[in-house]
């Protein structure tokens, strides 16, 4: 099987986008994401990866809607502090962020759209 870390990478916008729009309506964002293809992807606007192309349109088309005004931003992995969450396999991998007083948001995401 192919990796899919980039398209896990991509889908963060969008899931933020659809999970508190009201809270991101008419703001300025930065994201950042520690992986190129996700991010070439997020900046040009498309990709030749069905999947990827069709999150990244998503994520733009939200964005207007929304009438954010978004920026994309390269972090390296060994900076970027959800990087260990995004790859975590259990609630105990999570235990560092849980002890500095993070939680669990559960995504509001219609899963037919990123299809």
């Amino acid at each position: 099987a192919l990796p899919i870390f980039h398209r896990i990478e991509a889908v963060g916008p969008p899931i933020c986008f659809l999970t508190w729009p009201e809270k991101l309506r008419g703001q300025l964002l930065l994201f950042f994401i520690d992986n190129q293809s996700a991010l070439g992807s997020m900046v040009g606007g498309w990709s030749h990866e069905e999947v990827l192309n069709d999150i990244t349109a998503l994520s733009w088309s939200l964005a207007a809607s929304l009438q954010c005004f978004v920026f994309f931003e390269y972090v390296p992995s060994a900076s970027n502090i959800i990087d260990a969450a995004s790859r975590a396999q259990s609630t105990a991998d999570l235990s560092v962020y849980y002890n500095r007083g993070w939680s669990l948001v559960p995504p509001c995401t219609p899963w037919h759209r990123l299809q």
